[in-house]
């Protein structure tokens, strides 16, 4: 994975916030159930590679692990990440867990979900939109022009 793709995945799992769907179902006042899989699906359809899409599906199932391997995660997140986790599916369960380290993305995933817990600082230098939009092109252009390629 390229340090583009990663950058790219992280400003993105998020994305729901901006986008306008119907039939969002609440969490208590703490954003979208779901809100992962709404994310990479509208990045699928935009053209991002599956690795990014996965990436972002994947930030839940981190924190559900986190809660699970280390029950000291949960007392460091944020009010609101408490109330969501009960939304998502609670704390994971042994099975849950031990199928969730099967996922080639696992390791990139919980490092993900670490530095989406740091990234909600305030008073931090941020990166300006637009690089951040050339970064995402860059990506489009580069997954759309591997994809066109016969072998």
């Amino acid at each position: 994975m390229t340090r583009i793709d990663f950058v790219c995945a992280l400003k993105t799992m998020d994305v729901h916030s901006n986008l306008t769907i119907p039939l969002l179902i609440p969490m208590g006042g703490f954003g979208v159930k779901s809100h992962e899989k709404i994310g990479a699906d509208f990045l699928r359809e935009k053209g991002f590679s599956e690795r990014i899409a996965s990436l972002v599906e994947n930030h839940v199932q981190a924190k559900r692990y986190l809660t699970f391997k280390y029950p000291n995660y949960y007392q460091q997140l944020s009010e609101a990440s408490k109330k969501t986790l009960e939304f998502q599916g609670g704390v994971m369960n042994a099975y849950e867990a031990d199928a969730f380290q099967q996922d080639p993305l696992f390791e990139t995933s919980i490092l993900m979900r670490k530095w989406d817990e740091l990234a909600k600082e305030t008073n931090l230098p941020l990166i300006p939109l637009d690089q951040l939009k050339m970064k995402a092109q860059k990506i489009l252009h580069h997954t759309n022009r591997k994809s066109s390629i016969v072998y």
